[in-house]
Formats: C-alpha cells, structure tokens, sequence
C-alpha cells in the first residue's frame, strides 16, 4: 500500500485514477506505488518510462 504525503496528492492521485478507470484502463496497485514515487520526489516519470520501456521491448 503506498501512502502520500498530503491530502492534495491523495485527491489528484483519485483522479486520475478514476480518469483512467473512466478511459477503460485499470490500475494496478503497482501503478499506484510508482505515482506515490513520483510525487515523493523519489524517482521521475521519465525515469520510470525508460524503466517500462526496456521491459516491453522484451519478448
């Protein structure tokens, strides 16, 4: 379980979540750990884009 540091991140965290459920996505509580990272200051999206970048170019 991930926890954020503020009651604004939780909101905007929530929604986008429910954006995406909206958009026919699901999330993953993975999903939601690396966006808990983000907003810690603990690791950048574009570090984490490289990171699934590698993995889906795997076959």
């Amino acid at each position: 379980m991930y926890k954020l540091r503020n009651k604004d991140d939780t909101v905007s965290v929530k929604n986008a979540e429910a954006s995406a459920c909206m958009e026919g996505y699901r999330v993953t509580p993975q999903m939601r750990e690396q966006c808990a990272r983000v907003l810690h200051g603990e690791t950048t999206t574009a570090e984490l884009l490289k990171r699934f970048s590698k993995f889906a170019g795997r076959t």
